[in-house]
C-alpha cells in the first residue's frame, strides 16, 4: 500500500511533519479527536437536519480550511479593531437557513474567534 504524502500538521502554529490521515501530528492528534467528539455531541440531536449534516461534508471541511488560510487563521472582526486573535470558527455572514445557495460562497464566509462568533450569532 502506498504511503500517504507528508504534510505540515493542521494545528495552527505547528510545523511538524505528519503522514497521518487526520492531518495532525502525534502531539495534536488527541486534542483533535477530543474536539471532534465534542463537536459531534452538539449536532447529534439534529442529525436529520440538512443544515447540520452539511457541516460534516467534505465540501464544507475543504472550504473551511480554505477560508482559514485565506484569512491567515486570524479573527477578521478583531483585526478590524486592531487586535490579533486566532480564529477557530468560520461564520456564515448570511445564515444557512436564509440563503442555502450561499453556503460555500467565499464572500459569505469569514474567520472569527469564539467571542466574535457568539456576538455575530446574536445579531
Amino acid at each position: 500500500m502506498a504511503k500517504r504524502r507528508t504534510m505540515e500538521c493542521k494545528h495552527f502554529g505547528c510545523f511538524k511533519l505528519t503522514d497521518s490521515a487526520s492531518g495532525y501530528c502525534e502531539e495534536h492528534k488527541e486534542e483533535f479527536k477530543a474536539k471532534e467528539k465534542e463537536r459531534r455531541k452538539r449536532f447529534i440531536k439534529y442529525k436529520n437536519d440538512k443544515f447540520n449534516q452539511f457541516y460534516w461534508t467534505k465540501a464544507w471541511k475543504d472550504k473551511r480550511d480554505y477560508i482559514f488560510c485565506r484569512d491567515n487563521h486570524l479573527c477578521q472582526d478583531c483585526l478590524r479593531n486592531k487586535k490579533i486573535t486566532v480564529a477557530t470558527d468560520v461564520h456564515h455572514v448570511i445564515k444557512l437557513r436564509i440563503a442555502w445557495d450561499k453556503r460555500l460562497d467565499d464572500d459569505n464566509l469569514i474567520s472569527l474567534c469564539p467571542d466574535c462568533h457568539k456576538k455575530r450569532d446574536r445579531e
